[in-house]
């Protein structure tokens, strides 16, 4: 029995969720037909279930299926970074840090967070994630399928 399998990466940015999306097709066992076989971690997990490492590498996996097959979606943080509008810091006098996020919470709390303060009336106030100086989201989604 001759198993083919493909590749497929796809990258979604998302300006207010602030995560990456990587979706892995990977044969499918026959014993498993309805599981996704993670081999980063070597256990079977049924569509729909989500897991991600303990205490590090901050990402989420989810098992998902549509009509092309199963596929592992990895869901990693943006680099916040690569996010910020520094125009927009400048014009409007903010004070920005990246905070680190805590990798004791699960994923999205363990990611690192922009946070940043504006000066009003002589008192600092910390923004709203709405009010964030974030740059808009220029990249469309990018697919790339490896057989």
């Amino acid at each position: 029995m001759q198993v083919s399998w493909a590749l497929v990466v796809v990258t979604v940015h998302l300006a207010t969720a602030q995560h990456s999306h990587k979706y892995f097709r990977f044969p499918v066992s026959p014993a498993h037909e309805n599981e996704c076989h993670d081999p980063m971690v070597d256990k079977y997990f049924a569509v729909g279930e989500e897991w991600g490492p303990k205490n590090a590498n901050c990402k989420l996996s989810r098992c998902l299926r549509n009509e092309k097959g199963l596929f592992i979606d990895r869901i990693s943080c943006d680099r916040i970074r690569d996010k910020i509008d520094l125009r927009q810091v400048k014009e409007r006098h903010l004070y920005c840090r990246i905070a680190a996020g805590d990798r004791r919470q699960p994923f999205p709390g363990c990611c690192e967070q922009l946070v940043c303060k504006s000066r009003e009336g002589g008192r600092s106030r910390r923004l709203t994630a709405d009010e964030l100086p974030l740059k808009p989201d220029e990249l469309p989604h990018q697919i790339e399928y490896i057989e």
